[in-house]
């Protein structure tokens, strides 16, 4: 929940992007079909088409958790978090995502970073929101890289 976003047009553009990645999810749970919940949020992360582009190992293991996503879609907010807290933070912070990153994830991305002035914040180019998960050697060299040079 972005509740540290504060710029109007952020707030239209992350509650845009929120209805159109969680309104047809939302939908498919309510309607018990559970395999279409799952593609549309996988391909929600990672672009049409992702879920059925990954092994077959990788589709067993979503259905094998299918059974998670009422629970998911039907979870208590956070608690609220203002830009004023995540300010008072004094622990080194990088906060990082990538460009290709559809709004939803990288609108509270860049807040944060915003909001915590000595955070670091980098935009790994030509990635999306699922790169940790396919590139993880790549995502742990940035991360590596950036503990060093903390």
């Amino acid at each position: 929940m972005p509740s540290y976003v504060t710029a109007p047009e952020e707030l239209a553009a992350f509650g845009r992007d929120a209805q159109a990645i969680y309104g047809p999810i939302a939908t498919a749970v309510n309607n018990g079909d559970m395999e279409e919940a799952a593609r549309l949020m996988i391909d929600g992360s990672g672009g049409e088409g992702y879920l059925d582009r990954q092994s077959r190992g990788y589709q067993a293991i979503i259905r094998d958790n299918l059974h998670s996503l009422p629970r998911l879609m039907a979870q208590e907010p956070p608690p609220s978090i203002t830009c004023e807290d995540l300010a008072t933070l004094r622990m080194p912070v990088s906060v990082v995502h990538g460009r290709l990153t559809r709004p939803v994830f990288a609108i509270p991305s860049r807040a944060a970073a915003r909001c915590i002035r000595h955070a670091r914040h980098v935009e790994v180019p030509g990635v999306g929101h699922l790169w940790p998960q396919e590139s993880a050697q790549a995502f742990s060299a940035v991360v590596e890289e950036l503990d060093r040079t903390m």
